[in-house]
């Protein structure tokens, strides 16, 4: 699906951060730090259909991705999270299965810092 977006941007980042690229390397490690938590919550919701504990979990992933140039995990959960708030269920399992890759990747590329 969103492939073709960059895992990481550091520049979309360091601009998310008003400038400041040690900010943006704080925030960005937070995140990484916080991926296996939310993967972790984000399957179990999935698999349990938990459409509304999944929605603030959602909301909240593609709000972190907002600041922390990490576009193609901020267009997964954007995805998933408009399909929730749109209540279109035809493709929730596509969606979360999309989304747990893309943390598999930023996990893959990013270990925790």
């Amino acid at each position: 699906m969103n492939n073709e977006l960059d895992i990481f941007d550091s520049e979309a980042a360091i601009k998310q951060a008003g400038g400041d690229a040690e900010l943006a390397d704080e925030l960005f490690g937070m995140l990484v730090n916080e991926l296996p938590t939310y993967k972790e919550k984000i399957a179990l919701q999935c698999k349990e259909n938990d459409y509304t504990n999944l929605l603030e979990t959602t909301h909240k992933l593609n709000g972190a991705t907002r600041y922390t140039g990490v576009p193609a995990l901020g267009a997964a959960a954007n995805q998933l999270e408009q399909a929730i708030r749109g209540d279109i269920i035809t493709n929730y399992d596509e969606l979360c299965n999309h989304l747990m890759d893309e943390i598999q990747r930023l996990k893959d590329a990013y270990p925790k810092k």
